[in-house]
């Protein structure tokens, strides 16, 4: 991905819930940062955001789901036919990430004009571990719409062996702005 970066300027993650786009597009921003003093990053919202961003180079311009965040928002239509565009005229100081679930991206029609760019996240790119703690945060960041019992069978579903092996003073749930928060001590 960094590879892409740097040949293309810019770089359309993919991939299904939970492979970890957003934290890639975090790890990748650091891994620039180290390699290009000043950069900054700008999240962008809509493409009309994007055109009258004023912010002086170096910078990455952060996309996340411009498509919609769960399904293909009517608004995402905008993004059709400029995401291409703005890809292209990606430079070294000016330089574009954005992220979409695959099934948002195909439910576009618009893939095919920035399969360049494409970078795809599977699963299996992750080890066992990294595959739970990615499964684990997701839960944890769940709205909040049932009772707690119902987010710990959810975790023990994605994790059987988790709730059995910590003791009951390094597990609590919080509430907090209606989402259900799971706090551990250690992961594993």
């Amino acid at each position: 991905m960094l590879a892409q970066i740097q040949d293309r300027n810019a770089v359309l993650i993919l991939g299904q819930p939970g492979t970890g786009k957003t934290l890639a597009t975090d790890v990748l921003f650091h891994e620039l940062a180290e390699r290009i003093p000043g950069l900054k990053r700008v999240r962008i919202t809509s493409p009309e955001a994007l055109r009258q961003d004023q912010t002086r180079g170096p910078v990455l311009f952060d996309i996340e789901d411009p498509w919609g965040r769960y399904t293909f928002e009517e608004k995402g239509r905008d993004w059709n036919d400029q995401i291409s565009l703005f890809m292209s005229g990606a430079r070294h100081d000016r330089i574009i990430d954005a992220t979409s679930r695959v099934d948002v991206g195909k439910a576009t029609n618009a893939l095919d004009s920035v399969k360049r760019w494409q970078f795809e996240l599977q699963a299996e790119h992750y080890g066992k571990r990294e595959r739970h703690l990615l499964y684990a945060n997701r839960v944890a960041r769940l709205p909040l719409t049932a009772s707690p019992p119902l987010a710990l069978t959810l975790l023990r579903v994605i994790n059987p062996t988790l709730l059995d092996r910590l003791p009951c003073s390094y597990l609590y749930l919080t509430y907090s702005a209606n989402r259900l928060d799971l706090v551990t001590n250690i992961f594993v």
